[in-house]
């Protein structure tokens, strides 16, 4: 178990090195003292980029190498130490008077990335690119140009990923890469001003290029990419899916290796300080001290849901609604992918823990939790967490505000986690949907974590008490509706005490008019459904009319007269039913017949008129969705005989219209 002070405010002992090579590769070269460091030449002529297409120059890099040298690297005579920062336990740039000035390094068109921190309220600028006739000056807020562009959404307090493609103009001649300004801020201040990567290529970029070195320096840094964006390795490998992870998109943090374009991140937490750190093996105090291994192109990412880590009380258990989903790319063996999950609680706990015994603030850097803190995992995720199946892993170890889970090991390509705070015994109880029995009784599942077999579990309900006894960690009850107070013993003599509120048998309420009134072509069928004990969005309709099914949907648009009945069905299988009539108001035309029907292709139909007053009647005739196929008017008739055809086979709505009163009748051709 290693222990850490940590994110970037510890120092040590090392050489920041300021580099530029022709390729995101590492140098060979043995470093030299900072005071001493001179901008070297460019290499018109190198053109063996792997990842970057139709590059004819070399581009230019500055990074700390302190993070690629291995252990057993040896400090050359001569050398000068540096004492510099860290962040996200890689080592920060540390600018002096001799190497923030780089002559003659820019080129007409340009792709510029830039990770640097700078915690300052007022504007300020970072650096600048200077030629004969501009300056593009980069600031803590702005771009600026002829006018300034303001960076969206960028919080340069905790660490910004700058990304910009521009031409530049009078470069021909005298042009300079400055930072004055970033090493004006860090000389006041070293750990509130960084400059953590600045990467400098002399062409404009394709968007996939960018993705690869934003993901990169995205990965590295443990700084998310704002908006929706997929990380991308350097052979073009989407290794985080914003689409296939949509809900999981905030604050995406990762470890990876990606020998191509210098990646070798063994672990990670995000730079908005959230209190998650995860890394292989043991958590170092810096990324190059953390000697476990991890195969090229293999990565794990994870993001989260955006809700609350506050604990909330739930019947002994204390739970949060913060869900983190993960991402997991590589071709070995699932299971030697061993983890360590560091929780700092002063960042992790940002809010006050909420319990059935009141209120009491979060625990602060040295505070024990009111319980113990468990990782709890499970491979699917339907909108809720379901601890039935999860998996829980309880907390290694807590030490100076720092809770440890050792030797954590997931073996899907995502696993879903969130934390509770438990006892070392606790019972995890779900209260399944009421069954359809009516009499009113629900599966409880009893799941037990921590303890030991056998199981008793001691069921009491006012007066009465009731035994059972399980040899496995699940036991499933069947209860009827009431409150019960249960408590569990495992072999140990451990005990957890719990209440169960279990709740009766769906109960629908179908608010429906008994008789409905064709005053039109049609009437629409609109009923209020609640639901007592179930989800009104789960439950399913299903209408009726003359006993046979015509919809399924939560309305019914009806076009003849009759008897209708509706049924409304629960998740669980439990159906409402409920009978009513649609009635046609057209009395006056009572004495209209239809026949024959069903008919064939060009078959002649006939509308009989046997009326008792003459009237003016008005006859159309409709396709189900409603389109007029034809019309007609009979002036003045008491009795009489309408006879039409149609040639296209279908169901039909014949509409017969007199004195404001309609009447439907349906039409079927063969």
């Amino acid at each position: 178990m290693a222990y850490l002070p940590l994110v970037s405010r510890f120092k040590f002992v090392f050489y920041c090195v300021l580099i530029f090579t022709p390729l995101l590769g590492f140098s060979q070269e043995s470093e030299q003292d900072t005071d001493s460091i001179t901008p070297p030449e460019i290499n018109p002529y190198l053109t063996d980029v792997p990842f970057l297409s139709n590059l004819e120059k070399g581009i230019f890099w500055i990074r700390n190498l302190e993070a690629h040298q291995s252990e057993n690297e040896e400090q050359n005579e001569g050398d000068s130490p540096t004492a510099i920062n860290y962040f996200n336990f890689n080592p920060v740039v540390s600018l002096t008077s001799t190497n923030y000035f780089h002559e003659n390094i820019l080129d007409d068109y340009i792709s510029l990335f830039a990770v640097f921190k700078s915690d300052i309220e007022n504007e300020h600028s970072v650096f600048e690119l200077q030629t004969r006739k501009q300056t593009v000056s980069i600031t803590t807020q702005n771009i600026i140009t002829d006018e300034a562009i303001a960076f969206e959404k960028a919080k340069p307090k905790q660490g910004m990923l700058l990304y910009y493609m521009t031409g530049l103009d009078g470069v021909l001649g005298s042009n300079a890469l400055s930072l004055e300004g970033l090493l004006e801020l860090s000389q006041g201040d070293s750990e509130k001003h960084q400059l953590m990567e600045l990467i400098l290529i002399p062409k404009l970029i394709h968007s996939r290029e960018r993705a690869m070195i934003e993901s990169y320096l995205s990965i590295k840094y443990g700084i998310s990419l704002v908006g929706e964006r997929s990380y991308i390795n350097s052979s073009k490998d989407t290794v985080w899916d914003y689409k296939q992870q949509e809900g999981f998109n905030n604050e995406i943090t990762g470890i990876g290796r990606d020998d191509l374009i210098g990646l070798y991140q063994k672990q990670s937490g995000n730079s908005s300080k959230n209190g998650l750190y995860i890394g292989l093996e043991n958590i170092e105090e810096s990324n190059r001290s953390n000697t476990s291994v991890l195969p090229n192109e293999s990565f794990l990412l994870w993001g989260n849901n955006n809700k609350s880590t506050l604990l909330q009380d739930d019947n002994g258990i204390e739970r949060m609604e913060r869900v983190w989903k993960t991402q997991k790319t590589t071709s070995f063996a699932a299971d030697t992918l061993t983890l360590q999950l560091l929780i700092e609680k002063e960042e992790f706990f940002t809010t006050s823990i909420k319990t059935d015994k009141g209120t009491h603030p979060s625990p602060e850097e040295g505070d024990a939790l009111p319980k113990k803190l468990w990782l709890v995992t499970q491979s699917n995720y339907n909108e809720t967490f379901d601890f039935d199946t999860a998996t829980y892993i309880k907390q290694s170890e807590e030490l100076e505000g720092r809770i440890y889970f050792d030797t954590v090991q997931w073996f899907d390509e995502h696993t879903y986690f969130t934390f509770i705070s438990a006892p070392d015994f606790f019972v995890d109880s779900q209260i399944g949907n009421p069954l359809c029995s009516g009499d009113d009784r629900s599966p409880v599942t009893i799941n037990t974590i921590g303890g030991k077999a056998p199981y008793q579990i001691r069921v009491s309900q006012d007066t009465s008490t009731t035994l059972y006894y399980s040899d496995t960690e699940t036991y499933t009850l069947d209860l009827k509706t009431g409150t019960y107070s249960v408590t569990v013993t495992d072999a140990s003599l451990n005990t957890f005490e719990m209440e169960l509120i279990v709740g009766g048998e769906p109960d629908i309420s179908i608010e429906l008019e008994e008789i409905w009134e064709l005053e039109a072509a049609s009437v629409t069928i609109m009923p209020t459904i609640t639901c007592d004990n179930c989800d009104p969005e789960t439950l399913t309709y299903e209408w009726f009319f003359n006993q046979k099914s015509v919809g399924q949907s939560s309305e019914l648009t009806a076009y003849e007269a009759g008897d209708y009945s509706l049924a409304v069905t629960t998740s669980e299988g439990c159906t409402t039913t409920l009978p009513f009539q649609v009635k046609s108001s057209a009395l006056i035309l009572e004495g209209v017949t239809l026949h024959p029907n069903p008919i064939t292709s060009n078959q002649s139909f006939a509308l009989q008129f046997d009326l008792d007053t003459e009237n003016d009647v008005h006859i159309k005739i409709f396709t189900p969705s409603g389109q007029l196929v034809k019309e007609a008017s009979l002036p003045n008739i008491k009795e009489g005989v309408y006879t039409d055809s149609l040639t296209t086979s279908g169901s039909y709505f014949v509409v017969v219209e007199a004195d404001q009163t309609t009447r439907t009748f349906k039409l079927i051709v063969k």
